[in-house]
């Protein structure tokens, strides 16, 4: 052909060879189905006529909030529907099972993450080596309570005379003072790799909260007018104070979640290496007792997204309060104040009690855990298994830290889920501001030489001009 014509206006912001590419080998026009969607869209931007509303769906919130706050302000209502309203549903608390939602925080989380990733894999790499020396440190208790019980040592169990053996080598001699050396010295380790794992992951939690205000401050500043013009002062001195914080401590609380499944895996590989048999009893029951805690995620997250809006609400209402106190007191309005505020502080403090006490629930949870499961433990080792005194001590250490460290990590993961309404609000903001950032292209003024002189100068205000022909002259 000797031309192109493009009449797929659904397609045409796509960069396929059929659509864009074309265009540079022959002359090309758009049709006269393009045409009409064109003056259709006119009188949703330049011809619209008030009152007027809004349906506009899609799956994904992220990719279509700069068309969303640009039309803000030209209609009365805007109606989201489809994956966009599922994922607004979501974050008001409600549920929308398996529908199609947008995960908001994802990407906010992603890019933070991939600035970070040499300290992530540092901090688990020393996961890694903790969990090592912790199962390991285990094995050193076996030779002191074989040496303690058994004076023959043709009766001692394989890994207490693998261990003198060593010891043997070295000239060093095998008693009860040397094996407490070396347990100590065991216990040393494990406990600066700890500390040292400690300190880079509390390290970089700091520089990933320094990042997150920064940033979030950086958009605000950037941003344009209309991006202020919907948002509540609440929400977003909440957002850089408080919800930063919480952010944070979710990202305190994956790493400690982690550092828990480590430590989980290498305890219990230690007590398969001790009596397989009965490790997959231990883990079965394990799985069961602590099954019940899965289903308290959803409860955390929706108590922690009621206690962000009402935290935002309060925010609002205090710095409202504060601004115009003289104003209160002076016209006696202190009462209608306090009744303004009582709701949201309300929420506030049951949501904290309500979060509170699940934390407590589960603090509690690991110590019965733990004691059943050593009862169990001793009954079949010693009945059924015939385990010697030294393993089976071994085992039910082993079996207390794994509880705890199952306690611990249920907790961190509570918390985690706890904090997803920070992100997600975080993120939100920070897309939003972005999308409708001021530009930055103006120039600087070095020098005045005469003064600055304004001519017909004009403003509107919700799309509407409200003033006109406005002249100023500063001298």
């Amino acid at each position: 052909g000797d031309i192109y014509i493009n009449d797929a206006f659904s397609c045409s912001h796509r960069s396929h060879a059929s659509v864009e590419g074309i265009t540079k080998y022959m002359p090309s026009y758009f049709g006269l189905q393009i045409t009409e969607e064109i003056n259709a869209l006119k009188k949703i931007t330049s011809e619209i006529e008030k009152p007027v509303s809004l349906i506009i769906g899609g799956s994904k919130i992220s990719t279509k909030i700069k068309i969303i706050n640009n039309l803000i302000k030209k209609f009365n209502n805007i109606i989201i529907v489809g994956g966009m309203g599922n994922t607004m549903l979501k974050h008001t608390g409600s549920n929308i099972g398996r529908s199609i939602c947008e995960n908001e925080c994802g990407s906010l989380i992603k890019e933070i993450l991939k600035d970070r990733y040499r300290s992530l894999v540092l901090i688990i790499g020393l996961m890694i080596l903790t969990g090592i020396v912790q199962a390991t440190s285990v094995l050193g208790l076996m030779p002191i309570v074989d040496f303690v019980i058994n004076q023959d040592q043709q009766e001692h169990n394989e890994i207490t005379q693998v261990i003198a053996n060593t010891l043997y080598q070295y000239n060093i001699p095998v008693n009860i003072l040397s094996l407490g050396i070396l347990y100590l010295c065991l216990v040393l380790i494990r406990s600066s790799t700890l500390a040292l794992q400690k300190y880079v992951t509390t390290k970089t939690i700091f520089s990933i909260m320094k990042q997150m205000i920064f940033g979030l401050y950086e958009s605000f500043l950037n941003t344009s007018w209309s991006f202020f013009g919907t948002k509540e002062y609440g929400t977003l001195a909440n957002t850089l104070v408080k919800e930063t914080e919480k952010a944070s401590i979710g990202f305190e609380s994956l790493a400690q979640m982690i550092a828990s499944s480590v430590s989980i895996l290498f305890y219990f590989f230690l007590l398969l290496f001790l009596s397989w048999q009965l490790s997959l009893l231990v883990l079965l029951l394990t799985i069961i007792l602590f099954s019940p805690s899965v289903l308290l995620n959803k409860y955390v997250y929706s108590v922690r997204k009621r206690h962000t809006e009402a935290s935002n609400n309060f925010q609002g209402r205090m710095n409202d309060t504060l601004n115009a106190l003289k104003l209160i007191t002076g016209y006696s309005k202190k009462q209608d104040t306090l009744k303004e505020l009582k709701p949201s502080v309300n929420t506030v403090a049951k949501t904290s009690v309500q979060f509170t006490m699940v934390r407590v629930l589960f603090s509690q949870l690991g110590e019965p855990v733990a004691v059943f499961l050593v009862v169990i433990s001793v009954v079949i080792g010693l009945n059924y298994l015939n385990m010697g005194i030294a393993e089976l001590i071994a085992f039910l250490y082993s079996i207390n830290r794994l509880s705890v460290e199952s306690q611990s990590f249920i907790t961190q993961r509570n918390n985690i889920f706890a904090s997803l309404p920070s992100f997600e609000q975080i993120n939100a903001l920070k897309i939003e501001s972005e999308s409708s950032q001021e530009s930055l292209d103006g120039k600087s003024i070095e020098l005045f030489k005469r003064g600055i002189f304004v001519e017909n100068l004009s403003f509107s205000y919700d799309g509407e001009q409200v003033l006109y022909d406005i002249n100023l002259e500063v001298p």
